[in-house]
């Protein structure tokens, strides 16, 4: 207890001097992998170290103080019914599970933090502590192989480390692939890919960052950002800004500039904005938003790094009013607050989290900000609806354009996420689960000439449960994944993932949950080469990327995206029990993210 106690004295003192100016870091170490479809070929499951007997649950951090109930006042935004029918997957790619971990390590970890993203011929999923590769017709192209495997022979802790929040986006500007997973409370570990082959060789990275925790990475056209939470003894949140031209480039002075986010009273699950679509001419910086229930409101800062000059200019917290919430939920925040049927083991809610990831598009007279995360309806007690946003900037500042509640029965929904396309319409995915309905996973969605603040589709479903969970994860998104750790789920007699984090899909983004502390594990490493294909012409990249969704239980990212040119005039959607991916054609050409369901 006194070495525990020491080490979080240690580390509140070194995060504590970190917070306190802007800093430049340079790499600590560099280096180049092989390529990745030789790493995974060299990888024998079994041959790793077993830690021994049991299952591995990261327990969630401290909570945060517990907001007042606020039983008897009904959500103003909430919507009551539901709308009109969607098409069913076509569709289904298995993703990875916990089995898989069980096969690596000789253990499960709960939760998994699934997420994943789709490029523009293949999908990558990382959950703890495994990646894997597709072809978009769901053929995989490499066993799972450990996350840290890509940092083999690199030395220092990305190699010898396999701590897990792992993220993976496809930046479609310059076609390349970004794997990221953290050494807990020491470094973060960026992957960069050389070409937009996700099989071929990484660039890689170890950023040295006291207290990590939750880490959360997103594209916009000027730099790679994300937030991290600093676990000292404030849980502050920490935005980081990347210099992504040099991290493509393999250049080793490449810079990440941190600025910590303050002025906001108990601050937490604050998430980076990730592109959609075409870059504005006029780059916005990094954007991170994050809710604050007492105040009824979004808080917004902006980060506008300087790599030449080693200066950034941070902005914020501006405050954006939205319609009046609650999110106080039985058992607190990181209590166990949903049902599910035939266990009095209910799942984590994740409150005080936006769902991973942020979706930002730029159309030609706005910008826009799609974002969602759980609220309590009031109804009836600890009654789990899902918020969302479509926020914009027209010049003048963000303000809210449209919001609702999303709550067309008693049944449970949490853990999702919101997304647009080219066209306006917007896409939700989410967890649902209730006193007789097995934790699921399930979509609905809205064209830009509905009526305001509501979801017109029926719900669709992408996964339904029909096992109890033994433990969802709180983990958020992604993928089902954002954060997540409580019960856990068996899916076809296997240890089905719980989410925390984002994942993209063909031409989507991604989501997270968020989740708190990491487990280190020493693996082996393997190495491998191989001659990455051309990029394909502009013509031929039809899809941006998609990510996986990240929930506790499951979790559903949708990325929408309508100026798709589809082969069929009725929706499609490519989904897995574990990952799922959603195109849909005609008026909604909508595309799903990557949702990693964490079902049975």
């Amino acid at each position: 207890m006194r070495r525990v106690v020491l080490f979080l004295l240690l580390c509140g003192v070194v995060s504590w001097a970190w917070a306190q100016e802007t800093k430049v870091v340079r790499p600590v170490r560099v280096g180049k992998s092989k390529a990745m479809r030789e790493i995974a070929q060299n990888f024998k499951p079994g041959t790793l170290h077993k830690t021994g007997a049991g299952d591995y649950e990261v327990p969630n951090r401290p909570p945060v103080a517990q907001l007042p109930r606020d039983e008897g006042r009904i959500d103003p935004a909430w919507q009551r019914q539901s709308g009109e029918s969607v098409a069913a997957p076509l569709v289904v790619i298995e993703g990875l599970s916990s089995d898989d971990n069980a096969a690596a390590f000789g253990f499960r970890i709960m939760p998994p933090d699934v997420n994943g993203d789709v490029g523009l011929n293949h999908v990558v999923e990382t959950v703890n502590l495994l990646f894997r590769v597709w072809n978009k017709s769901g053929t995989p192209l490499i066993p799972a192989t450990p996350v840290n495997e890509l940092w083999n022979g690199f030395g220092g802790n990305c190699e010898l480390n396999n701590d897990g929040d792992p993220v993976v986006f496809y930046d479609e500007i310059n076609d390349r692939w970004v794997i990221s997973q953290f050494v807990f409370s020491v470094s973060q570990c960026i992957a960069c890919s050389e070409t937009g082959d996700p099989l071929g060789a990484y660039n890689l990275y170890e950023f040295s960052t006291p207290g990590n925790d939750y880490p959360k990475m997103s594209n916009m056209p000027d730099a790679y950002y994300g937030t991290i939470r600093n676990f000292n003894s404030t849980f502050a949140m920490d935005a980081h800004a990347w210099n992504g031209a040099k991290i493509r480039a393999g250049d080793p002075s490449a810079e990440m500039i941190v600025r910590t986010l303050t002025g906001v009273s108990g601050i937490d699950g604050v998430m980076p904005a990730d592109l959609d679509g075409p870059a504005a001419a006029t780059p916005p910086g990094g954007l991170f938003l994050g809710h604050d229930d007492a105040g009824n409101r979004l808080y917004l800062y902006t980060l506008t790094p300087n790599f030449p000059a080693g200066t950034s200019t941070l902005t914020g917290p501006t405050f954006i009013p939205v319609t009046a919430y609650s999110s106080a939920f039985a058992g607190g925040f990181f209590g166990t607050s949903i049902p599910q049927p035939g266990t009095t083991q209910r799942l984590d809610v994740i409150a005080p989290f936006l769902r991973f990831s942020l979706h930002y598009r730029n159309f030609p007279t706005h910008q826009t900000m799609i974002a969602n995360h759980v609220v309590d309806i009031n109804d009836f007690a600890d009654h789990a609806g899902e918020r969302w946003y479509e926020l914009r900037n027209t010049g003048s500042g963000w303000t809210v354009f449209q919001n609702g509640s999303y709550a067309p029965d008693a049944n449970h929904r949490w853990m999702g996420n919101a997304a647009m396309n080219g066209g306006g319409d917007i896409g939700l995915g989410y967890s649902l689960s209730s006193s007789s309905v097995s934790p699921s996973v399930r979509y609905t969605g809205r064209v830009a000439t509905d009526p305001s603040g509501t979801m017109t589709m029926a719900e669709g479903v992408i996964a339904a449960g029909h096992r109890l969970a033994a433990r969802w994860p709180a983990a958020g998104v992604i993928t089902a994944a954002s954060p997540s750790i409580r019960p856990m789920m068996q899916l076809s007699g296997t240890s089905a993932n719980t989410f925390r984090r984002p994942v993209r899909l063909n031409g989507t983004r991604r989501l997270a949950l968020s989740r708190s502390r990491r487990v280190r594990r020493q693996v082996i490493r393997r190495a491998s080469t191989a001659a990455a294909p051309p990029i394909p012409p502009a013509a031929e990249r039809r899809l941006s990327p998609i990510r996986l969704l990240p929930p506790a239980v499951l979790a559903i990212s949708m990325a929408v995206h309508k100026a798709i040119p589809m082969p069929l005039p009725t929706p499609q959607m490519i989904c897995s029990i574990k990952i799922c991916v959603a195109v849909m054609a005609t008026t909604f050409n909508m595309t799903l993210r990557f949702l990693p369901a964490l079902i049975v």
